[in-house]
């Protein structure tokens, strides 16, 4: 998985046959630069999180975003899992949210 400025989260697949990389899924939604991922424990869903001051939860099975968390008020610049349902935000705007994902 990477992120850059063009707003996106992507994952890429090795393919050794051909020696090249190649971009597998493009999650776009934010509408600034991606600064972060994070992955839950089961690996199912990652986080992202943005300078458009908001952090998303994405699905890997269907590839979509489920969860937009907003209230920061600067950059969301970093995100832990701390279990399947429970994260927490980091921003410039000095402070930490505690996220509780319904089920």
């Amino acid at each position: 998985m990477t992120t850059h400025e063009d707003c996106v989260a992507r994952s890429w697949e090795f393919s050794p046959s051909d020696n090249e990389i190649k971009a597998i899924d493009v999650y776009s939604g934010h509408s600034n630069t991606v600064r972060y991922i994070d992955f839950s424990p089961s690996e199912s869903r990652f986080v992202t999180t943005c300078e458009d001051q908001s952090a998303r939860v994405w699905d890997f099975k269907t590839n979509k975003g489920v969860y937009l968390l907003a209230g920061h008020t600067d950059f969301c610049v970093a995100a832990d899992f701390l279990d399947e349902k429970t994260l927490l935000t980091a921003s410039w705007d000095q402070t930490i949210k505690f996220w509780k994902l319904p089920s």
